[in-house]
């Protein structure tokens, strides 16, 4: 029987093989194969790339999973203000921690091969220099001043803080409230005045409970380390 090679297929079929793929790595092996596949994996779904880069977000997107979720909270955000439906969704997937709110961003979110070129591009002009200034302020560069217990700095007590998992979590959260409330650092505090993506039913008056209430979840998540992919429960308390 005579040998068919795989590119003699049409290329309907040739478009449905990186939905069949396992992870990132196989669609750029994929891609550089020939020209025809590479024609073909230049018309895959934003959706079934960001789907490959997640199986692959613990090699290639690091730190794991912030740097996902951070490319791609915004649309979740946008997502969740659809329905309360929604909402309810996006308020759980918070509370049950950053690998379900992962989860959500596939299922949910889009990204392209380009926002991934961009979004690593951005570690050398903008993640690392402010990871750096963490730091310098609050991270183990910190706690190495000399006599750092002993008056080497102002305020010695501190928690654990590692910079580049932290500035995504700010990253992270911060676009989940800027999102559902677009006016939370407005001058009037009159950033509550619907139900906001964290289930909280509100007025046009904000009381000091309820801005209290926004800045624990920032208090708690982004000091959130996360090492069995679980968020404090009592957050959202």
């Amino acid at each position: 029987m005579e040998r068919v090679a795989i590119t003699t297929l049409p290329l309907e079929i040739l478009l449905l093989v990186p939905q069949h793929l396992h992870d990132i790595e196989d669609f750029v092996n994929l891609s550089s194969t020939c020209r025809k596949f590479h024609d073909a994996c230049s018309t895959t779904s934003p959706r079934v790339i960001l789907r490959l880069a997640a199986a692959s977000s613990r090699i290639f997107f690091r730190p794991d999973p912030h740097f996902l979720i951070a490319a791609t909270v915004r649309q979740v955000s946008d997502w969740a203000l659809l329905t309360s439906e929604n909402t309810e969704t996006l308020r759980h997937a918070m509370q049950e921690g950053v690998y379900s709110l992962l989860d959500l961003c596939v299922d949910k979110a889009q990204l392209s091969v380009d926002d991934i070129r961009r979004l690593h591009a951005t570690r050398f002009s903008l993640t690392n220099p402010i990871s750096d200034t963490i730091d310098r302020c609050a991270g183990v560069r910190w706690t190495e001043t000399p006599d750092f217990w002993t008056g080497g700095v102002s305020n010695p007590n501190t928690t654990f803080l590692e910079p580049t998992r932290a500035l995504f979590q700010m990253i992270i959260y911060g676009n989940c409230l800027l999102r559902v409330c677009p006016r939370i650092w407005s001058r009037n505090w009159d950033f509550l005045g619907s139900t906001t993506s964290l289930g909280w039913t509100t007025s046009s008056t904000v009381s000091l409970t309820k801005c209290v209430k926004v800045m624990r979840v920032c208090r708690f998540c982004l000091l959130d380390r996360t090492l069995s992919g679980t968020m404090h429960r009592s957050t959202m308390n």
